[in-house]
């Protein structure tokens, strides 16, 4: 399978039965913001809204990488850049605590917002695994370079 295809099996099976995803087929109302700061040939594929209905909340999963808003900054990460993804450092005592993971690229390190979730089922414990899941599968479909 290409990198695009698995993708969306992993949005299907990973990310859609959280109650704070959206796939973009199944948004009900008007898409947060404006569609216009997507790359040429990059599709929208689904919303993780931490505030329902509000961009300044959200992060887009699309088709190259994530769009991660939060108050007035946007950050774009393509998954083919990701080098790392985690959740911050803390004591073991405070992991059910964790609502942001970090995702590390050769130049930069954004935080990603995921609220979701209680305890041990908090979103960002599934959006921690299909990131690395989506990662390793662009990571591994690389072009070569000459």
């Amino acid at each position: 399978m290409n990198p695009e295809d698995l993708l969306r099996s992993r949005i299907h099976r990973i990310l859609l039965p959280m109650a704070n995803f959206q796939s973009i087929s199944n948004v009900d109302s008007p898409i947060h913001g404006d569609l216009q700061a997507l790359r040429q040939g990059e599709t929208l594929l689904g919303i993780y809204s931490n505030t329902p209905k509000k961009l300044e909340e959200s992060v887009w999963i699309t088709t190259r990488g994530l769009y991660v808003f939060r108050g007035d900054q946007r950050d774009v990460v393509d998954y083919s850049d990701m080098m790392d993804v985690r959740v911050p450092d803390m004591p073991n005592d405070q992991k059910l605590l964790v609502d942001t993971l970090l995702v590390s690229t050769h130049t930069v390190e954004v935080t990603v917002p995921i609220k979701g979730g209680e305890g041990r089922f908090k979103d960002v414990w599934q959006f921690l695994r299909f990131l690395l899941r989506v990662r390793d599968d662009f990571q591994g479909h690389q072009p070569k370079s000459e």
